[in-house]
């Protein structure tokens, strides 16, 4: 009879075990199906970088009807848009991939100006080029290590090419950027948010590398994505806004904060990016910007839709915020504004490139109406100094940005006279959507977890040892899904803590019935 029982009870045991086993395929085929459908979904098909056992040549692969890497270059104009995803490597071999040509003119034009009409050796450029990569972090030296791998240019000349404008310092002491930004507060708006101006501006032959502007869409895994306004090959934040909206630019302010460079620090050009990328609001993105130091003196110059905020950055004297008033236009150009700063030149315009009257006449302009809308913005914007604008021999691209509905219209002076507007929101909204699908596989497959555990009886250790004996990875996939969604405390990311919780959460359930008189 004790035999009998003792047979009943294994037999019981081997049933749920093979009850564990199929309902662990089963969620293995939704796991499966689910994946599939909900990664890109059909809008986006995935870039896959396959690393070869002798090259580590990658294999990129885009959608004819929605290419993932696509050149934006149609009757209204030709501003450059590259979509990449992944990994920094993987990011970077895509970007290369598409903008191959571009970067050999640019490259091209580069040795040009730098070692035939200055005089530079290409060994000067190489190591000045260096200086800057090395205060690069780690994850976009990667980035730019990828864009060397697939665009046929050596490691040394993409280095270059991302050193662009910090190797003008061979040539001139005395920087050469001279940008100005507009913030048109939702009060004077038409739309009840704030549209921001902005001239980029630089010496030849950056105009001509202006042609090819380029607009770069980074959707990395777990980050917020962020467009790059650049020209071909640089990897920074010259003007960066991420799919929650925020705006954030960078204007030279060396006539304040001095000409040093410290060389010891991490740049804040790529500083800002991930920044920018690790930014879900306004109080996210100002703590990151107040807890930095720069290795430039910089103005850096953010947006919302509601209000902007300056930061004021001396390579040598610290950084102090500007807060302009909540209802008031802003104009940013290459001199600080905060009056507690001691010690630093009173600004004129023969010491920031006509700063004073560039600033002077930018806020009479958008003062002049009461309110603003993107034709009244393009009239500001293409008025020239000497006609009582901002807009000048040097400025060599113009943006506008509409905060109401993310909105980007570009402007490259050399290549044409017209406007081209591009709609930001619907590359970002291609990494929303599968966030939005990640979130509804995660739900199903915690679902199907809790399931198991359940059914089991046995604990979910002996659930996912049970998955996993079937040849199934399903169990990392539940415990990455379940921690995703917060059932789990963040601090117990390990998966044997994570087990170990569900094991004592068992336990006690089974101690309670035995109190109770339940099995």
């Amino acid at each position: 009879m004790k035999n009998t029982k003792t047979d009943n009870r294994r037999l019981i045991k081997i049933l749920k075990i093979l009850l564990i086993v199929i309902v662990a395929v089963f969620g293995e085929v939704i796991f499966l199906i689910l994946t599939k459908k909900g990664n890109r979904q059909s809008k986006i098909k995935a870039v896959k970088i396959v690393d070869d056992l002798n090259n580590r040549q990658a294999l990129v692969r885009a959608d004819q009807e929605n290419p993932i890497i696509s050149s934006r270059n149609n009757d209204e104009g030709k501003i450059n848009i590259v979509n990449v995803y992944g990994s920094h490597s993987e990011m970077g071999f895509q970007y290369g991939t598409a903008m191959k040509m571009q970067l050999g003119k640019a490259l091209s034009l580069l040795k040009n100006y730098y070692i035939e009409e200055h005089g530079i050796t290409y060994s000067q450029l190489s190591e000045r080029a260096d200086m800057f990569f090395q205060r690069y972090s780690y994850s976009y030296k990667l980035f730019i290590e990828g864009i060397a791998k697939s665009s046929g240019l050596s490691i040394t000349d993409c280095k270059i090419l991302n050193a662009m404008e910090t190797l003008n310092s061979l040539v001139s002491k005395n920087g050469l950027g001279h940008c100005t930004f507009m913030f048109i507060p939702p009060k004077k708006s038409l739309t009840n948010t704030a549209f921001i101006g902005r001239n980029y501006d630089f010496p030849p032959p950056f105009d001509k590398l202006a042609e090819d502007l380029t607009v770069t869409i980074l959707h990395e895994e777990n980050k917020i994505s962020t467009a790059i306004i650049s020209m071909p090959g640089q990897i920074y934040c010259p003007s960066c806004i991420n799919s929650e909206g925020l705006f954030i630019e960078l204007n030279n302010g060396q006539p304040s904060g001095g000409f040093v460079v410290d060389y010891n620090r991490e740049t804040l050009l790529i500083k800002l990016l991930e920044i920018l990328q690790n930014s879900e609001d306004s109080f996210q993105l100002y703590n990151q910007l107040r807890a930095t130091q720069s290795d430039y003196s910089l103005i850096i110059n953010t947006a919302t839709s509601n209000n902007s905020l300056s930061f004021e950055f001396s390579s040598v004297l610290g950084m102090k915020p500007y807060i302009p008033g909540s209802d008031e236009v802003y104009v940013s150009t290459n001199y600080f504004l905060n009056d507690t700063w001691s010690g630093i030149p009173t600004p004129t315009d023969n010491t920031t490139w006509l700063g004073v009257t560039r600033r002077e006449n930018l806020l009479k302009l958008a003062n002049a109406k009461p309110y603003h809308n993107i034709t009244t913005l393009k009239e500001i914007m293409e008025r020239r100094i000497e006609d009582g604008g901002a807009l000048w021999n040097y400025t060599i691209y113009q943006i506008i940005f509409d905060q109401s509905n993310l909105d980007l219209y570009l402007r490259s002076i050399s290549l044409n006279q017209y406007w081209e507007k591009i709609s930001l929101q619907k590359y970002f909204n291609e990494q929303k959507s599968d966030k939005e699908t990640g979130n509804s596989n995660d739900k199903i497959l915690l679902y199907i977890l809790l399931c198991l555990s359940g059914l089991s009886g046995l604990g979910v250790s002996w659930t996912l040892v049970c998955c996993q004996g079937c040849g199934s990875l399903i169990s990392s996939g539940l415990i990455v899904s379940a921690t995703k969604m917060g059932f789990f405390n963040k601090r117990s990311e390990k998966p044997y803590e994570i087990i170990q919780r569900f094991d004592d959460a068992e336990e006690d359930r089974r101690s309670k019935n035995r109190k109770g008189g339940g099995r």
